[in-house]
């Protein structure tokens, strides 16, 4: 009987989440991790429920205790990671990513959400590696794809940016944001399609980090996420 409403409530949720009622979700997941505290995935749903709402704070404690009833699974402590990145916990967040991917080196999310960590602290000569190896790896990977050409567009490597975008659309010809970033280019010359390999991301790091050394001193704005 205790299972069989702990259902009910986690199909209230998704259903009001799928409407975007995310108070009425909350209410329900709240309701079956209070009745069912040892449920893992009670806790995700709730945390993420949180993380909708734009309450990473709030939604920490819920991560912390499904990674400790679900230990080893990579994908709670992929979730806590950006949890504690959208709360300002950098330091935590990096632990959180590594630790699931000590449990699956190939959990793609945890590498992505590593890699853009690295990127919005100021590291590309961490994060970069990480997003050519992925786009070599994976290389219909869209996200992957623009995350990259993001970076080589930020150091103004425009034919490597352009390239890049330009094989997004062709794994996802509609893309909005490969679309937009294509239309911002144009004007720019073309040209040069061998991109993401280890030289050019050591390149990439490279022009980022001598940017940022004569750019002065700048307050950082805080970011928003990725779903």
């Amino acid at each position: 009987m205790q299972d069989s409403n702990l259902d009910v409530l986690l199909q209230q949720a998704e259903q009001a989440a799928s409407q975007g009622a995310w108070g009425e979700a909350l209410a329900a997941l709240l309701e079956a991790a209070d009745e069912h505290p040892e449920h893992a995935g009670a806790h995700s749903s709730l945390g993420a429920c949180l993380l909708q709402m734009g309450r990473a704070g709030d939604s920490l404690p819920h991560f912390q205790r499904a990674a400790q009833l679900e230990p080893d699974l990579p994908e709670v402590y992929n979730n806590l990671g950006v949890a504690c990145a959208l709360a300002g916990l950098s330091q935590d967040a990096e632990q959180a990513y590594r630790k699931a991917l000590d449990l699956d080196p190939e959990h793609l999310p945890a590498w992505k959400n590593l890699a853009v960590l690295y990127l919005d602290q100021g590291r590309p000569e961490e994060g970069v590696p990480i997003l050519a190896a992925l786009v070599q790896a994976h290389p219909a990977d869209v996200e992957a794809l623009l995350l990259l050409a993001s970076c080589y567009e930020q150091a103004e490597d425009l034919v490597s940016a352009r390239t890049l975008y330009q094989e997004a659309l062709r794994h996802e010809p509609d893309h909005p944001q490969a679309r937009a970033a294509l239309e911002r280019l144009n004007g720019h010359p073309a040209g040069g399609t061998r991109v993401a390999r280890a030289e050019h991301a050591r390149k990439l790091a490279g022009l980022k980090a001598r940017r940022k050394g004569t750019a002065g001193d700048q307050t950082k704005d805080s970011q928003s996420d990725n779903e």
